[in-house]
């Protein structure tokens, strides 16, 4: 007995009141009392889809008449993720010296979208094209190279508040010559690149952020290359610790990733790595103790690179 007539507007309305008012406006658009029909019928009809909708309310409202219909928001748990994202985009380089005011009138202006990824899950192939940036909510991000040799090599890793995809995204080829995957658990807030074209024309501090953030990520790509020049371990390491960690004599370094990630980054084993640390405090150059590293001679960890 239920008439196809559309109530979309009635039905969002529906969504956040009682369920007695929400039968009362299901029963008058989808199925009216008819003049043949008594209060007794009536009565019934209510009764039975009171006894309906409150089972089935929800997945009603989800796929009824033309569209889909999504329950009323919750705005606390709206704000508090309003909270929690301005509060992580205050600690990004993008939004450097900026205000959580100012971060949140950006949000307000531009369009934007967040998207979650599980650990191990795959974002970006080498060859996808895209042309937007990604910021990171939570969770890491690993670029990661798959040599001919069958070996990998991983890029880089980025972490909460660090942007990804910036300099592709502004490419005349925008596409990505290495995988990107999650290392753990992300969150990811995406921007188009037209909307960041909007940002830097009309707000300097984001032109400028962005400018130094380009300026950054040359600098270290051309370390990366450097570091890649050195056939040894025990050059890499020393590299590493020199450029990377600002090793200073007698010092302590805490190692701010693990080891294993470590020797992705200088494109070794983990087990090789670990050898030649041992094999370098045998020599009185460092001293190690789990993730912290004491450079003994800093003179030696020139000399080893050149």
């Amino acid at each position: 007995f239920i008439h196809p007539v559309s109530c979309r507007k009635q039905l969002k309305t529906a969504a956040s009141i009682d369920i007695s008012t929400f039968v009362a406006v299901f029963t008058n658009t989808f199925c009216p009392i008819t003049q043949g029909e008594n209060h007794i019928q009536k009565a019934a009809k209510t009764l039975i889809l009171t006894a309906f909708f409150s089972q089935k309310r929800d997945s009603i409202l989800k796929q009824t008449g033309t569209g889909q219909i999504s329950p009323a928001p919750d705005n606390a748990m709206e704000l508090a993720e309003m909270e929690r994202l301005i509060s992580t985009l205050s600690k990004c380089p993008v939004f450097n010296n900026m205000s959580e005011n100012e971060i949140e009138s950006v949000l307000k202006e531009y369009k934007y979208m967040t998207e979650d990824f599980e650990r191990g899950e795959v974002i970006f192939r080498a060859g996808d094209e895209s042309r937007r940036i990604g910021i990171i909510i939570y969770g890491c991000l690993e670029m990661r190279k798959y040599l001919p040799s069958g070996n990998i090599l991983s890029m880089f890793h980025r972490k909460e508040g660090e942007m990804t995809g910036g300099s592709i995204a502004f490419s005349g080829s925008p596409k990505y010559p290495c995988d990107v995957i999650a290392k753990e658990q992300s969150r990811i807030l995406w921007i188009d690149r037209y909307e960041i074209f909007e940002m830097v024309l009309k707000n300097r501090k984001i032109a400028t952020n962005i400018l130094r953030i380009s300026a950054d990520r040359i600098m270290c790509l051309e370390k990366r290359i450097e570091l890649f020049s050195f056939y040894s371990i025990r050059d890499k390491i020393a590299f590493s610790l020199i450029n990377d960690l600002s090793a200073r004599e007698g010092v302590e370094i805490i190692l701010p990733f693990t080891k294993t990630a470590w020797a992705e980054y200088l494109n070794v084993s983990r087990t090789s790595l670990s050898r030649e640390l041992k094999s370098m405090e045998l020599d009185g150059i460092i001293k190690v103790n789990g993730n912290k590293i004491i450079p003994l001679d800093i003179g030696e960890l020139n000399k080893v690179m050149w």
